[in-house]
């Protein structure tokens, strides 16, 4: 009787339950994209909120009652 299968090459371990670094090793170019893209979203995200927050802070407020100045002796 003949062996079909004489190994299973090096893609055995990967397949068998490979870890997040060794896809991050096999995988450079979409670790970087990954990370570029969650830095743009992360960036974005400060920005947007800070200007929200900005716009919070100069908006006037409805109704609210005149204060005179105290003057001081």
């Amino acid at each position: 009787m003949k062996k079909v299968i004489v190994g299973t090459g090096t893609a055995a371990p990967v397949a068998a339950g490979g870890s997040f670094a060794d896809w991050v090793i096999a995988h450079p170019w979409e670790t970087a994209a990954i990370g570029c893209g969650a830095a743009v979203i992360i960036a974005s995200s400060i920005y947007a909120l800070n200007r929200w927050h900005r716009s919070r802070q100069e908006a006037a407020i409805p109704n609210t009652p005149f204060v005179y100045e105290l003057k001081t002796a």
